[in-house]
């Protein structure tokens, strides 16, 4: 049986390969191509790969609703959007001063968005390989064990201690985006540990939520309050994080807690409307600020609310356009020897020539954000599209890392590595450069936390043992 799944994996992987082949042909034709015509033919590559994506998938027998697979499909929105609504001739609006073709031209946006469906391609490359065969499992029921009891306690820990800085954070960069828009929430910005400590709320209730999952109607209370909270970081302008978030914990729950059922996803795909409907809103007031009669337009967007998602979340290709437009000396690991020395704190200040091995100080992209793309772009020019093969290989490992984890019950190392999951799918609008950092950090935060609980713990039980013996 595993022979023969092996080998169904190597015959889809050959032929991915050879339509890899056939598609950076088709693309170096249409190079010569007028832009008009160019424009044509590139949307309906970009539909052909993603369908034949699909289909992979589908006979691989993976399953749809899992990181890599979100990873992916973000990839696009981010990355590939906008080459659709130009050819619709889409209203801007006020995103207009974000068209790539009136910034850098038409050549520049089109070897951005050439060298984007590359980079996908190479990255899905990447994910197959360590793509496992579906199995349905059930989710793992929960009795009253010592461990569920102490994940109970680790959790209401972590989200006593995180809250608090997540909410003065929240208020902070709302204050910003009220009184000057995106400009005023960068301003508001605070430092380094209260956001590592604020990356400990979603691990916390995480915990909290898979250790009392037999009390469902409390659970489902939790849950309902955390994604409200975490809603309420559109209101200061932070679309992409929410909604990736979001995603993630439901993901969770639905792997941990309970699976979905078709009212939910009815009521799930109407909540997903409304909040597109204000991601939209937030966009038009991101540049002067909020006010309470914007909560209204939600009522009255002109256009489509999928084509205003696209148009909001497809700046991205920016990034790229950016990187090539610009003369870079592609430093080949400048951002990995960045990531690995920002570890420490404050050594960018100390060898601040290290900074410029950063796109985002590089190219001061702090009003833009970044992405995996126009990083490797960055880093290693053309170079960077098989790189993202390797990246593909590893958000797959950590994506089937997480899924054995929330099978065999092993919630703690599962929180531990959240953090780091969030920022990863986050990539597809920020800089690979966090990862490590964030990894490490909110770990060591987390695992000092569970060595002083475990401590208390032990000494609580041994007192009991000795009073009992007594």
């Amino acid at each position: 049986m595993d022979f023969k799944i092996n080998l169904r994996k190597l015959s889809v992987i050959s032929l991915y390969l050879l339509t890899i082949l056939f598609i950076f042909l088709i693309l170096n034709v249409i190079s010569e191509m007028s832009y008009d015509e160019w424009l044509i033919i590139i949307n309906i590559l970009i539909l052909s790969v993603l369908l034949i994506q699909l289909v992979f998938i589908k006979v691989l027998k993976y399953e749809f609703f899992s990181i890599s697979v979100l990873f992916l499909l973000f990839s696009y929105v981010f990355h590939l959007s906008y080459q659709f609504l130009l050819l619709i001739d889409f209203d801007f609006g006020g995103m207009s001063y974000a068209i790539p073709t009136t910034r850098y031209g038409n050549d520049v946006y089109r070897e951005a968005v050439e060298y984007s469906l590359k980079s996908i391609m190479m990255l899905f490359l990447g994910m197959m390989v360590l793509m496992p065969h579906h199995s349905k499992r059930e989710i793992i029921s929960v009795d009253n064990s010592d461990s569920n009891k102490f994940n109970k306690i680790l959790g209401i820990i972590l989200i006593i201690i995180s809250l608090p800085v997540n909410v003065y954070i929240l208020v902070i960069k709302i204050q910003g985006m009220i009184a000057g828009g995106y400009v005023g929430v960068i301003e508001n910005s605070v430092g380094v540990l209260p956001s590592y400590l604020s990356n400990l709320l979603l691990p916390g209730v995480f915990l909290l939520l898979v250790s009392i999952k037999n009390n469902i109607k409390l659970v489902r209370l939790i849950a309902v309050a955390f994604i409200f909270y975490t809603f309420l970081g559109t209101f200061a302008g932070q679309r992409a994080y929410t909604i990736l978030n979001i995603i993630l914990f439901l993901y969770l729950y639905f792997n941990s807690i309970e699976k979905p059922k078709f009212k939910t996803i009815i009521y799930s795909v109407i909540a997903g409307y409304f909040t597109l409907s204000w991601f939209i809103v937030i966009r038009n007031n991101r540049a002067e600020g909020l006010s309470i009669s914007s909560l209204f337009e939600i009522f009255n967007l002109e256009n489509s609310v999928i084509l205003n998602t696209f148009s909001e979340l497809g700046f991205t290709i920016n990034i790229v356009c950016i990187t090539l437009s610009q003369e870079v000396n592609h430093i080949f690991g400048g951002q990995v020897l960045y990531s690995i020395l920002t570890i420490i704190p404050k050594v960018s200040e100390l060898f601040s020539e290290f900074n410029n091995y950063n796109i985002y100080n590089a190219f001061d992209l702090s009003r833009y954000g970044s992405s995996y793309i126009g990083d490797f772009n960055f880093d290693f020019g053309n170079v960077g599209i098989f790189i993202s093969a390797i990246y593909g290989l590893i958000i797959q490992k950590l994506n089937n890392t997480i899924k054995r984890l929330l099978q065999e019950g092993k919630y703690f190392k599962v929180a531990l590595i959240l953090p780091l999951i969030l920022e990863l799918l986050f990539t597809v609008r920020s800089g690979t450069y966090k990862l490590l950092r964030i990894f490490i950090w909110t770990s060591m935060i987390i695992l000092i936390i569970k060595l002083n609980l475990t401590l208390i713990w032990k000494g609580g039980k041994n007192n009991y043992a000795n009073k009992k013996a007594r």
